[in-house]
């Protein structure tokens, strides 16, 4: 019984060794290749997730209502086309690429495998919006056309995960991604926030 123990500790010994060597090896051809261990970690960094800004709504008038405030504020949506849901928590948004950390996503925020998530553009007040329930960033969007980016979080680097720069919108209009995920842009008469588009 000893015996067969020992042959056990020995073999899970040798796979541990192994598998020590091999990422020992992976790690010395990552600093070859990148020059240091800072650019190293941050190209074996596990890929960004599969999450698309979808659908715009910056000149919305009649369509509908932020459920907070009850004004009829611009919205965009993200589309996880991914296949795990994600952690949002810490990501930022921004309407300005030289300022990309403007808004956060608190903790908690998340996004189911092929969910949709809105973020209203209003930058509400305390006294307009007692009570959030929804999330809204701190900014608003330019009908006359702008730019919308999502950035990852501090522990990830802070890349960039998506980004969209629209021209000028129609009232009531979206321009959206059709099929949802695609790098094909359309205008749609009849809007679908928290929806597919296809």
């Amino acid at each position: 019984m000893a015996r067969s123990t020992m042959k056990c500790q020995a073999r899970c010994f040798a796979m541990k060794y192994f598998f020590l060597v091999v990422g020992q090896i992976l790690a010395s051809l990552c600093l070859l290749m990148c020059g240091s261990k800072e650019d190293a970690s941050l190209n074996t960094a596990a890929s960004p997730p599969a999450l698309f800004i979808n659908e715009i709504v910056a000149d919305n008038e009649t369509g509908i209502k932020d459920p907070d405030c009850g004004k009829f504020s611009d919205w965009f949506e993200i589309y996880n086309g991914g296949p795990v849901e994600v952690d949002m928590s810490g990501m930022y948004l921004t309407d300005d690429l030289e300022e990309p950390l403007k808004w956060q996503f608190p903790d908690g925020a998340a996004i189911a495998v092929g969910g949709f998530l809105l973020i209203w553009c209003d930058n509400p007040t305390f006294e307009d919006c007692p009570d959030l329930t929804v999330f809204h960033a701190n900014f608003k969007l330019r009908k006359g056309g702008e730019v919308i980016a999502l950035f990852d979080t501090d522990e990830n680097g802070n890349r960039e995960i998506d980004s969209i720069r629209f021209g000028r919108q129609e009232r009531d209009r979206s321009w959206a991604r059709k099929p949802d995920g695609s790098e094909n842009w359309q205008k749609m008469s009849i809007p679908t926030p928290g929806k597919s588009n296809n």
